[in-house]
């Protein structure tokens, strides 16, 4: 049972899922997961023949994670995200890990989180089946999201992810694994990431193209807001007999791309202050400084 009163000097302290879901979504609240817990593990059953399908809403006013990791958690919730703010008050969530995250049944993306910081979180092990909307994250046009210093593992697997990564979050500081299908049909333009930012970001892993048509096009963000400092080593691979177009868009300051990773049928173009380099050069921290790319170590 949680103790405490919700309040920032006497704050909700929790360690199980229910009480969990009952004091993170307390408009104002400030909560924390047991700082003094002796395992800092909440595992869940993992099992599809008992999934979670109460999604967890988080609209109080802080969630101290420290350090607690959800592990084994199977979310099958049709046309619904697991991570849900509804409020319009600002959300900080910090230190607060998911191990083993499964998505599946027509559940959208992993969080739908406007107004929210996510501040040293990681997601590891999230996979995705056949996921019908962004693979990531949503916020909304009136209150975008903020990840920083975050990492996200993410699988999917079905058919091509339709919408992209993310939309409507300013990404500082964070690690993206990806292992991920995408579909970019001929004549029309897909991006990873829309209305979103990416200031000192990593992003490792691969990415499968397919479609029907040629003239497809695949853009890393959409313009609306460029990259700055980041780094992108991601095999990028092309299924389709079509040639497929690779825009990195622009960048505020040198970002760096990983050409040797770009399969055959997908030409790349410049876009402002990006740079492609092999995969050496992108190992070579001194070339790298020498195109403008700020790196004291690889």
């Amino acid at each position: 049972m949680a103790t405490g009163t919700g309040t920032q000097a006497n704050p909700y302290i929790v360690s199980t899922l229910a009480d969990l879901r009952t004091a993170a979504g307390t408009a104002g609240a400030y909560v924390e997961m047991d700082p003094d817990a002796s395992t800092k593990i909440l595992d869940l059953n993992g099992s599809a023949t008992n999934p979670v399908t109460q999604r967890l809403d988080i609209n109080c006013t802080s969630l101290a994670g420290n350090g607690w990791r959800i592990r084994n958690l199977y979310f099958s919730s049709p046309s619904d995200h697991f991570l849900v703010s509804t409020t319009t008050a600002v959300t900080q969530v910090s230190d607060l890990h998911f191990d083993n995250l499964v998505c599946n049944n027509g559940a959208k993306s992993l969080l739908s989180m406007a107004n929210t910081t996510l501040t040293g979180c990681s997601f590891t092990g999230v996979k995705y089946f056949a996921a019908g909307a962004y693979l990531l994250v949503a916020g909304s046009s009136t209150h975008s999201m903020t990840c920083k210093s975050c990492t996200f593992a993410m699988q999917a697997q079905g058919s091509g992810i339709p919408y992209g990564i993310a939309t409507r979050c300013d990404f500082t500081d964070c690690n993206f694994m990806l292992d991920m299908p995408f579909t970019v049909e001929g004549g029309r333009r897909g991006n990873l990431f829309s209305y979103s930012g990416l200031e000192d970001c990593l992003m490792r892993g691969s990415v499968t193209l397919s479609g029907t048509g040629n003239g497809g096009l695949l853009y890393i963000t959409d313009g609306n807001k460029p990259m700055k400092n980041s780094f992108i080593a991601v095999e990028i691979t092309n299924t389709s007999e079509y040639t497929i177009g690779l825009y990195p868009v622009k960048a505020t300051a040198t970002s760096c791309i990983v050409k040797d990773l770009i399969g055959s049928g997908i030409t790349y173009y410049n876009g402002d202050n990006i740079q492609y380099v092999t995969a050496a050069q992108g190992k070579d921290a001194a070339y790298l400084n020498s195109v403008g790319f700020p790196v004291t170590e690889v």
